[in-house]
C-alpha cells in the first residue's frame, strides 16, 4: 500500500472512531431496522419494539404485535417510506427520533442504551 493510500486510510480510520465515540447507536440502529423493514421481517422488528406496544387501545406483547400492529402499520407501501424515511430528532426531546410516513409517524428512544420502537402516532402532515 502505498504512503498516500496510508494516510487516507488512517484518516478515514480516525473520523469513523472520532464519529462512533460521539454517536448515540441511532445510526446502526436505524440501517438495522431499514433493513429488517424493508425485508419484512417483523420477527426483528417486534424484537427491538417496547413492551406492551398500545394500538387501538390495547396493550400488545410480540405476539399479538406480529397479528394486529405489523399487519396495518407495516404494509408493503408503508415499509417501503418506513425504509427510506429519515430520522428526525423530536423537538424538545434529548435521545429520542422519529420517522415520519403519512398517515404515522413511529416514534423511538434508548431505553438504558437500547434503541426500541416506543410507540407510532398519527401523523399531523409532518
Amino acid at each position: 500500500m502505498s504512503p498516500r493510500v496510508s494516510c487516507i486510510a488512517a484518516g478515514l480510520l480516525l473520523a469513523a472512531a472520532a464519529t462512533a465515540g460521539a454517536d448515540d447507536g441511532f445510526a446502526a440502529f436505524h440501517d438495522a431496522y431499514r433493513t429488517a423493514v424493508a425485508r419484512g421481517d417483523a420477527e426483528a422488528v417486534a424484537a427491538v419494539t417496547r413492551w406492551p406496544f398500545l394500538f387501538e387501545g390495547r396493550a400488545l406483547d410480540a405476539a399479538g404485535f406480529r397479528r394486529k400492529a405489523w399487519p396495518a402499520l407495516f404494509t408493503p407501501a408503508l415499509r417501503r417510506c418506513w425504509a427510506q424515511a429519515p430520522a428526525q430528532a423530536e423537538p424538545g426531546q434529548r435521545g429520542e427520533r422519529s420517522l415520519h410516513c403519512a398517515p404515522y409517524a413511529l416514534h423511538f428512544d434508548a431505553d438504558r442504551g437500547r434503541w426500541q420502537l416506543r410507540e407510532f402516532s398519527a401523523d399531523a402532515g409532518q
